[in-house]
C-alpha cells in the first residue's frame, strides 16, 4: 500500500474517554492494594509508596539517601547480590523520592512473582544502609551537586523556590553544609520511622492474576501496620506579596536563566482545571503563545515554556526559560506582554479548539496502558481524589 503524502490523514475529535479504574484491596492486616487490571502482557508494576519525601526532615538529602541505599544491602544479601537476582529474574526495580514520597517500583513477569517479592520485602523490612556505600554514594552526589551549580537554571530554581517557600519546607534547597550533617545514624532513623515501621500504599498494574494478592499477602499481609506516624509538614499560608525581581549574578555565565511565576494553589481548588487549560494556551505546550513568540518570532530562546505545579500543600505557577545575556530583559518585556494579553483578551475560538484537542489527546496518552493509568491513579490518591477530576 503506497501513501498519498499530499493528502493530509484523517483525524477525529475526542468525545469520550473511559479510564481503567483502580479497585481497593485489602491484605490481612488491613494494608490498602490498588489493583489495576488492565494489560495484555505477562508483566506487573507494583508501586510501594512510603510517606518519606524530601520536605519531611530539615536535610532535603535525608530521603534521597535513603532511598537510595536501599538497594545497597540487607541483612541476607549484598547490593550484588540483589542486583544479581533482580537481573537473573528478568526484573527491573526504581527507587525515586518526592515532596512526601519515597517510591519502590517493581517490574517483573508474573512466573517470578514470589521471587522478586520476597527480594523486595527483604529490601523494605531489613535494608542495613552500610556505612561504605553510604559515603561512596555521598561523595558521588556531593560531586553532581557541585557541577550543578556552575549552571544558570540551578542557580535561577534554587533562589525561585527559596523566595516562593520563605521559612517552609518546600523552599529548602540543597547547601553544602546538609553532606556535612547527614549522618549513617540519621539514615537509620529515617529508614526506621519511615520504611520499616510506618504504613504504605501498595498499587499493582498490569496483567493481573488471582495469585498476586495472595502473594502480596505473604509477603505483607502478616506485618504490623503503624498508622500512628503522620505527614507532619505544615501546611502553607498564601499571603499576597509584592512583585520581586531577584538576580543571581554569575559572570562568566554564556546564558541566562529566567524562573518567573507566584505561589497559588494545588489541584483540590476549584480553579485548577481552568487555570492549567489557560497555562497550556500560554506555555503549556509547543504551539503554546509563549514559543510562538519568543522562541519563533524573537529568536531569544531555544525553548520557554509554563506550569502550574500542584504540591500537597501548596502549588505554584512558573515561567522557564534559558536565555541569551544580551536578550534577556526583552524576553521579560515580551513575557510580561503575553501575560497582559491573556487578562484583557478573549482567547479566539480557533486557538481554544486547537488547545482542547491537544489537552484531550495529551489526557488520552497519559492513560494509555495499565503502567500509565498507575501513575494517573497514583496522582489522584494522593489527593484523596476520585476519577471524576479527569
Amino acid at each position: 500500500m503506497n501513501l498519498d503524502r499530499k493528502q493530509q490523514p484523517a483525524y477525529k475529535s475526542i468525545d469520550k474517554i473511559d479510564i481503567k479504574q483502580a479497585v481497593e484491596h485489602k491484605l490481612s492486616n488491613g494494608q490498602k492494594v490498588y489493583l489495576i487490571n488492565a494489560g495484555e502482557q505477562e508483566i506487573t508494576r507494583i508501586d510501594f509508596i512510603f510517606g518519606a519525601g524530601e520536605a519531611l526532615d530539615e536535610n532535603p538529602l535525608t530521603a534521597q539517601a535513603v532511598n537510595a541505599m536501599l538497594k545497597e544491602g540487607t541483612s541476607k544479601f549484598s547490593s550484588a547480590e540483589i542486583a544479581e537476582k533482580f537481573d537473573y529474574y528478568g526484573a527491573y526495580i526504581q527507587y525515586s523520592t518526592g515532596k512526601h514520597t519515597g517510591n519502590i517500583s517493581l517490574y517483573t513477569l508474573n512466573k517470578y512473582l514470589n521471587e522478586t517479592l520476597e527480594l523486595v520485602s527483604d529490601i523494605i523490612y531489613n535494608a542495613t544502609i552500610p556505612e561504605k556505600e553510604f559515603q561512596t554514594w555521598k561523595q558521588r552526589m556531593f560531586q553532581s551537586y557541585t557541577v550543578s551549580l556552575q549552571k544558570t537554571e540551578t542557580l535561577a530554581q534554587n533562589k525561585f523556590f527559596q523566595s516562593l517557600f520563605t521559612e517552609h519546607p518546600y523552599g529548602r534547597v540543597l547547601a553544602a553544609e546538609n553532606f556535612d550533617t547527614i549522618t549513617n545514624e540519621i539514615l537509620n532513623k529515617f529508614y526506621t520511622e519511615k520504611y520499616k515501621e510506618n504504613s504504605f500504599k501498595i498499587v499493582v498494574s498490569g496483567l493481573i492474576e488471582e495469585k498476586h494478592l495472595k502473594i502480596l499477602d505473604d509477603f505483607f499481609g502478616n506485618k504490623k501496620l503503624n498508622t500512628g506516624i503522620k505527614d507532619n509538614i505544615l501546611t502553607f499560608e498564601n499571603t499576597p506579596s509584592e512583585r520581586k525581581i531577584l538576580k543571581v549574578q554569575k559572570n562568566e555565565a554564556v546564558q541566562t536563566s529566567i524562573r518567573q511565576g507566584k505561589i497559588l494553589f494545588n489541584k483540590l481548588h476549584p480553579d485548577y482545571a481552568v487555570l492549567k487549560f489557560t497555562n497550556t494556551v500560554l506555555g503549556g505546550y509547543f504551539g503554546s503563545r509563549l514559543m510562538k513568540n519568543i522562541r519563533e518570532d524573537k529568536g531569544y530562546t531555544y525553548g520557554i515554556g509554563s506550569a502550574l505545579v500542584s504540591f500537597l500543600k501548596s502549588g505554584f505557577f512558573m515561567i522557564y526559560a534559558e536565555t541569551g545575556k544580551e536578550v534577556c530583559n526583552k524576553a521579560l518585556v515580551e513575557i510580561d506582554k503575553e501575560i497582559k494579553i491573556m487578562r484583557t483578551e478573549l482567547i479566539t475560538q480557533t486557538e481554544l479548539t486547537t488547545v482542547r484537542n491537544y489537552t484531550l489527546g495529551s489526557l488520552l496518552r497519559s492513560i494509555d496502558g495499565p503502567f500509565a493509568l498507575a501513575d494517573a491513579f497514583i496522582s489522584l490518591n494522593a489527593y484523596g481524589l476520585d476519577y471524576y477530576y479527569f
